[in-house]
């Protein structure tokens, strides 16, 4: 039931461009910031000793083990990849 209203909200915040290629309306603007504030303050109230906790604890031994600033790398495309040569299946490796 949650997961359904973090769901409506994450929907409710995208660009308005996004409503249209969902077909789905967007709500009002207004609407959509008070949610936004309410699921803030709700997430704000969760004390901090419970909301260290809340990573997975692999996911908290990772970030001790590679220090708190590490980041994972971007994503490199291959060289020749196949949505960058216009169409031309023969340049694909």
């Amino acid at each position: 039931m949650i997961w359904g209203r973090v769901a409506a909200l994450d929907h409710a915040g995208l660009p308005p461009y996004a409503h249209e290629l969902y077909g789905r309306p967007a709500p009002a603007p207004a609407l959509v910031t008070r949610r936004l504030r309410v699921a803030g303050r709700v997430l704000r109230g969760i004390p901090p000793a419970l909301r260290r906790q809340l990573p997975p604890q692999h996911i908290l031994r990772a970030v001790e083990r590679l220090a708190p600033g590490t980041r994972p790398s971007v994503y490199k495309l291959r060289q020749n990849a196949a949505i960058l040569d216009n169409g031309d299946a023969s340049k694909a490796p």
